[in-house]
Formats: structure tokens, C-alpha cells, sequence
């Protein structure tokens, strides 16, 4: 559906230009510097908003590639800190896994003392 009001819009501003163009094809001159030229009206003004659309489109490419770029640098970053959080997840697991392991050994141990000293006593 938007595709199709993007064809609409198009050929709307299509048509005024063409109306707008058949309604100016006087000649007109224009001067610069250092020469000047003859033209019809139409013809400049095309000239003139084919210039400007140019410019708009090279400033939002460069804007947008720059954009792109940024957005690829944030990309591996993210990646970059993904990665070092499963590895230190990873690690500090290892550690927490390791201390209770030892803890329930001396636990164990503590228990086999007590059990130990129990039988001892009876």
C-alpha cells in the first residue's frame, strides 16, 4: 500500500510539472558573472530543483552511511561485551561452583568427625 501511494504522489507531482512546464516556456535570460544565457523559464527551474535535489540527496547519503557505520561500530561493541560477559558469567560460575564444592567437602568432613566422636561417646 505504500508503494502505491508513493506511485500516486509521483505521478500527481509529475502532472503539475508538466502543467506547470506548458505554462512556462517563455524565454527567459539570465545572467552571471561573466557571461549570460538565454532559456526558456522551465528549463531553469527544472535545472534549478534537479540541483537541489542533487545536493539534499548527497548530504542524507553521506549522513546515512555515516549512520551505518556508527551503528556497525555499536553492533561489534555489543558483540564485544556480549562475549566478555558469557566469559566472565562463565568464570565466576566456575568459581561459585568451586567454592561450594569445598564447603560441602568440609561440611562432609565436619560430618565424619561428628559421626566419628559420636560413636566414641556411646
Amino acid at each position: 500500500m505504500k508503494k502505491q501511494w508513493r506511485t500516486i504522489i509521483a505521478l500527481f507531482i509529475v502532472i503539475i510539472i508538466a502543467i506547470f512546464s506548458v505554462l512556462n516556456v517563455k524565454e527567459v535570460s539570465i545572467n552571471f558573472w561573466f557571461t549570460q544565457i538565454k532559456m526558456p523559464m522551465i528549463l531553469i527551474l527544472l535545472l534549478s530543483i534537479f540541483a537541489g535535489a542533487l545536493l539534499i540527496g548527497l548530504l542524507t547519503t553521506s549522513a546515512t552511511l555515516k549512520l551505518k557505520k556508527e551503528n556497525t561500530d555499536l553492533n561489534q561493541q555489543v558483540a564485544e561485551w556480549n562475549k566478555n560477559f558469557d566469559k566472565t558469567l562463565a568464570d565466576e560460575t566456575e568459581k561459585m561452583k568451586t567454592k561450594h564444592r569445598k564447603e560441602v567437602q568440609l561440611l562432609q568432613d565436619e560430618i565424619k568427625t561428628l559421626n566419628a566422636e559420636n560413636r566414641n561417646h556411646k
